[in-house]
């Protein structure tokens, strides 16, 4: 705290991260207490082998996955593309947010005041389509590839270029 305090840090700032902390700490604690009764709670069953029969059960439980799919609206770290559907204009972006609150952000942009419209709003139909998920910031690459491939929007000035090292 002194470090903080020295680099002219208010008390009250302090106070709000080392409670931050205090709780992340807590939280972790709970997380990994439950961790751990959840791994000595595990079953197993043993199934006799029937012929065909357990073939068939083995070939339908690799299947399985334990997880549900996510929806597109629910992703993170995407590379998306709005096709205008007037026009044959475009727009490739990418969010690290949910990929529905991006585009309900475009679309909120719609009714704003005329001057104010960003270049994605101006074109009012528009059809939203995840052109790349992975980690990313690894790949934007991707990103510039599509940008040199289509027909773009004019780009926002107030945006800064994407550069890959």
């Amino acid at each position: 705290m002194v470090i903080f305090l020295n680099n002219g840090y208010p008390m009250s700032v302090i106070n709000k991260e080392v409670e931050k902390r205090i709780k992340l700490i807590q939280h972790n604690d709970i997380s990994n207490s439950q961790l751990r009764d959840t791994n000595v709670n595990r079953k197993f069953i043993t199934i006799p082998y029937i012929e065909n029969l357990s073939d068939e059960l083995r070939l339908i439980l690799n299947c399985v996955r334990g997880k549900d799919k996510l929806e597109d609206a629910r992703k993170t770290g995407v590379v998306y593309k709005i096709n205008c559907s007037d026009c044959e204009a475009s727009y490739v972006g990418q969010t690290k947010r949910y990929l529905m609150m991006r585009i309900n952000e475009h679309n909120a942009d719609i009714k704003k005041v005329a001057g104010e419209h960003s270049v994605v709003s101006k074109h009012h139909q528009l059809m939203t389509l995840i052109v790349y998920k992975k980690e990313l910031f690894k790949h934007v690459k991707q990103l510039q590839l599509f940008s040199a491939a289509l027909p773009l929007l004019p780009s926002k000035t107030d945006v800064k270029p994407v550069s890959i090292k």
